[in-house]
């Protein structure tokens, strides 16, 4: 149902809290769903009252063309930024910068056009570093947390203060989010590895006091809306806690989610910190060599142990709200594991794609090689274009100015970038699909346009195979840049046979 509502812009519509927010807001608000990836691919809401936009927030350029959208669209009266980036790995991902910096100071100079009345970030409580006995995060407390996601929060909590003269803004400190279906990759891997009929199912890494706060989605989509519906009390910079108060260790997980599985508790054997970090360098070892990493990383070791207890009694007190008692995590873990047990297929889809919207991204060696080559590729391609034999081949594509020629290369190789950072396909295809609307419609030939991609994919893939990087990549090349222009180059011929039939009959 179309709504008539206030215009809101959603960022990262397509991620875990984005879809299930746009379920509960639709037909409240006009929603400006922006995400880089497809919503049929991740089963996001669509229909009236939701405009799709896709666009890369890191992308200055692709941002730009939002604003105008929106502005010609009337502009937003909301804001909320949840677009963002996380993995598990450890690194310092490019990523980080790219999404959770330089796309956050992107939204933040959209909104500052638009002039909305709220803009809300979401930050994460695990922006703050790990507390020490008797003391609590609080929103009170310092951005201070030691790894990459928690930098990258603090840099952009740091822009929402710097802004908040301009837009009235509030950050929002979520709890690690969960759902009955799980959908957060550390909780899925540690119930993989209870619930096996594996030695490793009693292992618990130290005491089992490891600790953060979980909050389920359901009270997340409803601490957003009672935040939406109170605005107005928002003063610019306020910072707010979801979640519950203290937080629930790996021993209270192990022991609820074993006695759900098997009936009873299943006794833990607790190793020390240090046999952990060497279990854990070992099998992240023999991970590298086999060229499939586990999920454990020897980072983690630093956590063993270590507590995020939280203290949200003051947004609780100022939001009046709090999460439900039947939906803290102790209290849904026969639901849980039932839906483990009884769906498994649909379990395993759920936390696969959570995983891969996680699971190095940026880390890609893929990313990493075709960022290093782009200038080359271009470079490359166009030199071949000059070629006495492709101008005739392909005129109507070369037909026009030599900038114009080098601003169509530049977004095909940064959309290109994107669909290997981002692992959807779609970012690509979607881009090239449009392109080949416009050639339509100028009345030039798409044989031309996809016969151009078949040749800058064939050239990405050879200079990359040069790079001596790239000597043991020959399967994920293919996966990620020959497939990728195959899709491309399939929507080009979609678009040709579609609007060709419609314009015969």
């Amino acid at each position: 149902m179309a709504s008539t509502g206030p215009n809101l812009l959603i960022t990262g519509a397509s991620g875990f809290i984005g879809r299930h927010l746009l379920r509960a807001l639709r037909g409240s608000y006009h929603i400006f769903a922006l995400a880089r990836g497809s919503p049929r691919l991740v089963g996001a809401p669509i229909g009236p009252g939701i405009e799709w936009i896709h666009a890369d927030i890191g992308d200055r350029h692709q941002m730009a063309d939002v604003l105008t959208q929106l502005r010609e669209a009337g502009g937003v009266d909301l804001v909320v930024h949840l677009a963002g980036y996380y993995d598990f790995t450890g690194r310092n991902a490019p990523e980080y910068l790219h999404t959770n910096v330089e796309g956050m100071r992107n939204v933040l100079e959209v909104s500052k056009a638009l002039q909305p009345r709220c803009f809300i970030f979401a930050s994460s409580a695990a922006a703050c570093d790990f507390t020490s006995p008797g003391r609590f995060v609080t929103e009170n407390s310092a951005p201070d947390g030691k790894n990459p996601y928690s930098r990258s929060k603090r840099l952009g909590e740091k822009l929402v203060q710097e802004y908040r003269a301009d837009l009235r803004s509030c950050i929002v400190r979520f709890a690690a989010l969960y759902s009955d279906w799980c959908e957060y990759q550390p909780l899925d891997y540690f119930l993989s590895t209870w619930l096996s009929p594996g030695w490793r199912r009693r292992v618990l890494g130290g005491r089992g006091d490891s600790a953060i706060p979980y909050m389920h989605i359901d009270d997340a989509v409803d601490f957003c809306t009672r935040l939406l519906n109170r605005y107005e009390r928002i003063e610019s910079g306020q910072i707010l806690l979801a979640s519950g108060d203290g937080a629930t260790s790996h021993y209270q997980l192990h022991a609820a989610a074993t006695a759900c599985q098997f009936g009873q508790r299943t006794r833990p054997v607790r190793f020390p910190r240090q046999a952990c970090l060497m279990g854990i360098w070992i099998m992240d070892t023999l991970g590298r060599l086999a060229r499939r990493r586990p999920f454990e990383r020897p980072w983690m070791a630093s956590c063993i142990d270590r507590q995020l207890d939280v203290d949200a009694s003051q947004t609780r007190a100022w939001l009046e709200w709090k999460p439900r008692e039947r939906l803290d995590i102790l209290r849904r873990m026969p639901f849980l594991i039932h839906n483990r047990k009884a769906h498994y297929d649909e379990w395993l889809q759920r936390n696969q794609l959570a995983a891969r919207k996680t699971r190095g991204r940026a880390s890609s060696k893929t990313h990493e090689l075709l960022s290093i080559h782009q200038q080359e590729i271009g470079r490359v391609f166009s030199d071949y274009l000059r070629e006495p034999a492709q101008r005739a081949r392909l005129a109507a594509y070369l037909d026009a100015p030599p900038e114009q020629l080098d601003e169509r290369h530049r977004l095909l190789l940064e959309q290109l970038l994107c669909a290997v950072r981002t692992g959807d396909k779609a970012v690509f295809r979607n881009c090239c699909q449009h392109m080949a609307e416009r050639w339509w419609v100028a009345g030039l030939p798409l044989e031309e346009l996809w016969k151009a991609l078949e040749e800058l994919g064939r050239l990405c893939v050879n200079v990359l195979q040069k790079d001596p990087e790239a000597e043991n990549l020959g399967q994920e090349i293919y996966d990620q840049v020959t497939m990728t222009f195959r899709f491309a180059v399939d929507a080009v011929m979609e678009v040709q046979e579609h609007l060709g039939a419609q314009e015969k009959t």
